[in-house]
């Protein structure tokens, strides 16, 4: 099961240069560090460039800074540049981050100001029922599903994710590599208003139409523990895996992600921009930093391979 973390942690985050064009411009350090326990601390590094200056910079990124990471006043970690070119900064020292700390990415470069922001990691999404069932009755050639599971809230955590993908290997007599796993996303119908299709509806839930609209289909589902604080809630949706008849070994990976505050707040303001280069419109996106731009924020995950049930 573990060797597909890897191609959920690829499927995380993005992140780019940030380009700004305030009157008086002087450029500033972007730090982005979105953390979870899977992964050793990594942070990208660069500065902001005038937006008339975008696609004619040699390299936004620095080779030179210094970036570290601190509990309180305890030294966690020295992240290293990785010499790749695209402003990687990263642990050697193989340390991960660990759930209700607070922990502080401080970042300072010749010839820019120092930068510094605050986040914390919540615990992992505490899922205590899961179940995958086929849908009788459907008058579609493929089969629909039923995804269910019951969230028990933590303290800690107030802004949650979920999602699901569709994993299988190719059939070699089809020109699949037997080794080449393929994995999709799934779209999930939003039918349950205890869930949204967006960061922004579910800070602001909107009514779902009772009376026969059109239901809507989206790849992440977004909750706010607002209504369930502290609470188990049940949740559901469905999915409609397809793949050929030939796939081998087809199954669902199920996931909740919960996020800090920061997290979700730039993921919000990313979906609020309605463009996902985060760097174009600056003062629309979220910035935890101080001193600079970026951001700084943590989320932790829940997953789980489910066999589809048979047909």
């Amino acid at each position: 099961m573990t060797r597909f973390l890897p191609l959920l942690m690829a499927l995380a985050a993005c992140e780019t240069v940030i380009t700004i064009d305030p009157p008086d411009y002087e450029a500033e350090i972007a730090a982005t560090s979105l953390f979870t326990p899977d992964s050793v601390w990594t942070a990208r590094i660069s500065r902001t460039i005038p937006i008339e200056q975008t696609g004619t910079v040699d390299s936004p990124f620095l080779d030179n800074a210094s970036v570290s990471v601190w509990e309180g006043d305890q030294l966690v970690d020295r992240l290293v540049y990785d010499n790749l070119g695209a402003g990687i900064y990263r642990s050697r020292s193989g340390r991960t981050p660990e759930p209700n700390k607070l922990y502080r990415l401080e970042v300072e470069a010749p010839g820019y100001g120092r930068v510094e922001a605050t986040s914390a990691l919540p615990v992992a999404p505490q899922i205590t029922e899961l179940s995958l069932e086929l849908q009788s009755g459907v008058p579609s050639s493929r089969p629909w599903y039923n995804l269910r599971f019951r969230l028990k809230d933590s303290p800690d955590a107030a802004f949650y994710s979920f999602g699901a993908y569709l994993v299988y290997t190719p059939d070699p007599e089809d020109g699949g590599d037997s080794e080449d796993i393929q994995i999709e996303p799934l779209s999930m119908a939003q039918e349950d208003p205890a869930w949204q299709c967006s960061y922004e509806r579910a800070l602001n839930p909107v009514q779902i139409d009772s009376d026969g609209g059109a239901t809507e289909w989206c790849s992440t589902g977004i909750m706010a523990d607002r209504q369930f604080s502290g609470m188990e809630r049940d949740f559901e949706t469905t999915i409609v895996p397809r793949y050929s008849e030939s796939a081998r070994e087809p199954a669902i990976i199920f996931y909740v992600n919960s996020m800090s505050e920061d997290y979700f707040e730039y993921q919000r303001s990313l979906e609020n921009s309605g463009y996902q280069d985060p760097f174009s419109e600056p003062l629309q996106i979220f910035t935890n930093v101080e001193g600079g731009r970026g951001v700084f924020g943590g989320y932790n995950s829940f997953f789980r391979i489910l066999e589809l049930p048979d047909q």
